[in-house]
């Protein structure tokens, strides 16, 4: 068999994927998780076309791991070259940062006083970020809760955090990683939110729009009232582009899911079935074979 990188064989081997199920509360809420090459210069243009082709279906929330909190050679070239990936910015995904070297026995060893623990990982916390925010490469997509001219803050970010795997067993290493874990969490559930968000936006200037009509409509002249029709016209127009520029994507979204779910219900709608048909009488060699 031919496994060049330019063969064949080795582009439909590439395409496979392995699904792995483990027992986990955190994939219980329905997270899927992908490891897949395809990211440096050197891998082969297959493994790169494949994780566009994924990151353009699924739009995931990407996860960039880095080991240096300064921010490595090799960290800040592979960043760079997910940034100049083909299409990379029409992508719609959002990167959360996680610096993956830290150690609790260095933290508490740094320490110069009696601090908790949890004192301790966000004063680690902060002096990652700090670094993070020194990378060029990297700091101008972290993401920030900021308002009006607010400079970027560690307090205002929501899309970095540390983790560790030196020791499993210590209670501040199972403290940062719980920690870590439920902000990927939401950072990702806000990510896949953001359409919906955007069409209740829209749903609530609706309603607070039609309770100041009514509020004004014993006060108005014929001006106004020609006015106030002008501007709703405006409004519906700008309501039917806004909607016909996501309901494509909210179409793929449907259509992604509905497989998905139907794959979940298959078992029950199978068990639902025989029953039925063992109700009615009809016997086994009268049944169709489902593929």
């Amino acid at each position: 068999m031919n496994m060049s990188e330019h063969s064949d064989e080795f582009k439909q081997w590439s395409k496979t994927f392995i699904e792995i199920r483990i027992p986990s509360p955190i994939l219980e809420l329905g997270i899927h998780v992908y490891d897949t090459p395809g990211l440096l210069g050197s891998d082969a243009p297959i493994l790169r076309e494949n994780l566009l082709a994924l990151v353009a279906t699924v739009r995931p929330t990407l996860v960039f791991l880095y080991d240096n909190p300064t921010g490595s050679d090799d960290s800040r070239k592979y960043y760079e070259e997910l940034k100049l990936a083909p299409r990379s910015h029409s992508m719609g995904a959002d990167i959360f940062f996680l610096n993956t070297k830290a150690d609790v026995a260095v933290i508490r060893r740094d320490a110069n006083n009696n601090d908790d623990d949890e004192i301790l990982l966000n004063r680690e916390r902060l002096r990652c970020y700090d670094f993070l925010m020194k990378i060029d490469e990297m700091k101008g997509d972290v993401h920030h809760r900021i308002e009006h001219n607010e400079a970027p803050s560690f307090n205002k970010c929501y899309s970095f955090d540390i983790f560790s795997n030196v020791a499993p067993k210590d209670p501040m290493e199972q403290a940062m990683k719980r920690h870590a874990i439920d902000r990927i969490i939401h950072f990702a559930a806000e990510h896949d939110l953001r359409l919906t968000k955007y069409v209740i936006n829209i749903v609530h200037t609706a309603i607070d729009a039609f309770f100041d009509f009514i509020l004004v409509t014993n006060r108005r002249s014929l001006v106004e009232w020609n006015r106030l029709r002008d501007d709703a016209l405006e409004w519906g127009e700008s309501f039917f582009r806004q909607y016909r520029s996501i309901v494509d994507k909210i179409a793929n979204e449907a259509n992604r899911r509905l497989p998905q779910r139907f794959r979940e219900k298959r078992p029950d709608i199978e068990t639902r079935a025989i029953k039925d048909c063992e109700t009615r009488g009809i016997q086994w060699d009268e049944r169709l074979e489902i593929p």
